[in-house]
């Protein structure tokens, strides 16, 4: 089992809590159009290049075996724009010359465990 964790300013959580009563409402189809209209109008653009430069996202995640043994980490990485564009790069570059069976993988599943490591800017220390 594990659990992985991301900060997110409070406003957000605030939103989130809020909401959180009228979840079935908001999950009907009319609230949906009317929510992912409104979020293209104000989220459709994305950091600028500076903003992109300058920050950073950061991870927390902790993992726990039958055993009871657990293992916690943190990864830093750049803007999660810039990281998942570096990573697409690389995930589609390997697409071109891996002959992989059909189906569905997740980055580690297709590249290993560590290719996250394998990204520039990445840090991560076991706590």
């Amino acid at each position: 089992n594990g659990m992985v964790y991301m900060a997110l300013p409070k406003i957000l959580i605030t939103l989130m809590k809020w909401s959180n009563p009228f979840r079935k409402i908001l999950g009907s189809a009319g609230a949906q159009f009317i929510l992912k209209k409104t979020l293209d109008v104000l989220a459709s653009r994305g950091p600028d290049a500076t903003a992109r430069d300058q920050q950073r996202c950061q991870f927390w995640g902790e993992a726990k075996n039958a055993n009871g043994q657990t293992a916690a980490f943190t990864l830093s990485a750049p803007n999660v724009y810039t990281l998942t564009s570096q990573a697409g790069i690389q995930i589609a570059a390997y697409c071109l010359t891996a002959h992989n069976a059909g189906g569905f993988y997740t980055p580690s599943m297709l590249l290993g465990g560590d290719f996250i490591r394998t990204l520039p800017e990445i840090e991560i220390r076991q706590l």
